[in-house]
């Protein structure tokens, strides 16, 4: 993860290994989560894959359910509590560890975008009405 003043890139290798060997050159290890925030892993394809998956379905449905993201807090609790899921099976050798990291976010809540700054959702985020404590507006991307 590089983070600028403006922006945050994330990204992953495509190695799928199986011990030694490299068993797939092309797998996907990181996702857009929703609007504001991207999700990687690392360790375990199957399980990685199935965690972000999870976590991206989570996030959609407390959206549709209650009108607006969640906050912050709100996504790193739901993550912690699918790792914490997943510690019967880290203990036996399948250990994923996710990466999260979210743009356009100022002190963990969001600001919506009028009509007239509405944001492209491939910026994820980065518009006037998005503001950082520390300066600029935060670009996940």
């Amino acid at each position: 993860m590089i983070r600028c003043p403006v922006t945050v890139v994330m990204a992953g290798d495509r190695r799928a290994t199986a011990g030694n060997m490299i068993a797939q050159r092309d797998v996907d290890k990181v996702f857009r989560s929703d609007e504001f925030s991207a999700i990687g892993y690392a360790g375990a394809a199957g399980i990685g894959l199935e965690l972000v998956r999870l976590f991206q379905v989570e996030l959609e449905h407390y959206e549709k359910l209650e009108g607006n993201a969640l906050s912050l807090d709100g996504k790193a609790s739901r993550l912690a509590s699918l790792v914490r899921g997943n510690i019967g099976a880290a203990m036996q050798g399948l250990v994923v560890v996710p990466l999260f990291v979210v743009g356009g976010v100022a002190g963990g809540r969001y600001k919506k975008c009028s009509p007239a700054e509405r944001c492209r959702r491939s910026t994820w985020g980065a518009c006037p009405a998005y503001s950082a404590p520390d300066g600029p507006a935060a670009r996940v991307g």
